[in-house]
């Protein structure tokens, strides 16, 4: 009688786990395969650094799946849209339903409005932000890496 009872516990004990542990696991937003969001996209260092150090509520720090950079007239992800540093974007505030479609003369103008300025600037400024992303997505790479060895799921 005792055992048949004690067989039952353990088969609810059983079910509670597995309940807590897929209640866990949905409130888990690492990306990646098999996740709701594939990718981390960014326009710059410093909107990548503060979107990489969100945490998972689950795992701690979050796995960011595959990180790429998207040009500053394209959106980021929906949760990551907070950390966009860049200026209005007449496309960019289109797609987001901040205004109508740009005409051709409002596209014009703002391709007038661009600051213009010669190979070696452009190459000096992009220089310097690649070495900001490498330091960057390094200290975070070191930090996940440690993670994962201290029990990370």
């Amino acid at each position: 009688m005792y055992s048949e009872l004690n067989k039952r516990l353990d088969r609810i004990d059983r079910g509670v786990q597995k309940l807590e542990q897929t209640h866990a696991l949905a409130a888990c937003n690492c990306r990646g395969r098999g996740k709701k969001i594939v990718e981390t996209k960014f326009h710059t260092a410093e909107e990548l650094e503060k979107i990489l150090w969100v945490p998972c509520p689950v795992h701690g720090i979050r796995e960011p799946g595959f990180v790429c950079f998207t040009p500053p007239w394209c959106l980021l992800k929906k949760p990551d849209l907070k950390f966009c540093t860049c200026p209005p974007h007449p496309w960019r505030d289109f797609v987001t339903g901040k205004r109508p479609k740009p005409t051709c003369e409002e596209e014009m103008e703002y391709s007038r409005t661009g600051e213009y300025k010669t190979e070696e600037e452009r190459k000096a400024e992009f220089e310097i932000e690649h070495a900001r992303l490498e330091a960057v997505y390094s200290n975070f790479e070191k930090a996940l890496a440690e993670a994962r060895g201290s029990g990370r799921e």
